[in-house]
């Protein structure tokens, strides 16, 4: 099919037979009825595989955190504490958050209370010890995988290794 966007008044004949003919090509294919089934077939066929992905997910590290992040976003604002909401965002966002060191992912509490003060729900100040009871939680949250380091600097750091899931995988199975 052309990736042409143009408007049709702005095509030379040549360009609108070929498109005509592009149309005519996928109007019969999805006509033919073994080409439907194939294309049914791939995508049951792809969702089944992501609902098994995902059932995996749910069963190799069912953490705290995992569960209260996969709440939707209005039941999370009616069962959970604001330090448990906080926590959840983090772990939502922590791929985007945080930074990559050799055995895991850190996101620093400085930069942690300024992206604590972006979230959308957020109507309260965000204090040094907001930020510490939100990564105490996450910790807590994370069956202690997740931990408080300190950096070179001083600065607390939250800390999620690497090897997360298998950690929690043993956490389930003891």
């Amino acid at each position: 099919m052309s990736s042409d966007t143009r408007r049709i008044d702005e095509l030379s004949r040549e360009e609108l037979i070929i498109r005509i003919r592009e149309l005519e090509e996928r109007v019969d294919q999805l006509e033919n009825k073994e080409y439907l089934k194939a294309l049914i077939r791939q995508v049951v066929h792809d969702l089944e595989r992501n609902g098994e992905q995902q059932h995996k997910e749910i069963e190799i590290a069912p953490l705290p955190v995992q569960e209260i992040a996969r709440l939707p976003k209005d039941v999370a604002r009616e069962q959970l504490s604001m330090t448990h909401l906080r926590a959840r965002y983090v772990w939502r966002n922590f791929e985007d958050i945080s930074h990559r060191v050799r055995d895991g992912r850190v996101v620093k509490a400085g930069e942690l209370r300024r992206i604590l003060r972006t979230r959308e729900d957020e109507d309260e100040k965000i204090y040094t010890s907001t930020v510490g009871r939100v990564m105490e939680s996450f910790v807590d949250l994370t069956r202690e995988i997740a931990m408080v380091t300190k950096s070179d600097e001083g600065e607390r750091r939250l800390f999620v290794p690497n090897d997360w899931k298998e950690q929690a995988k043993e956490k389930r199975d003891r």
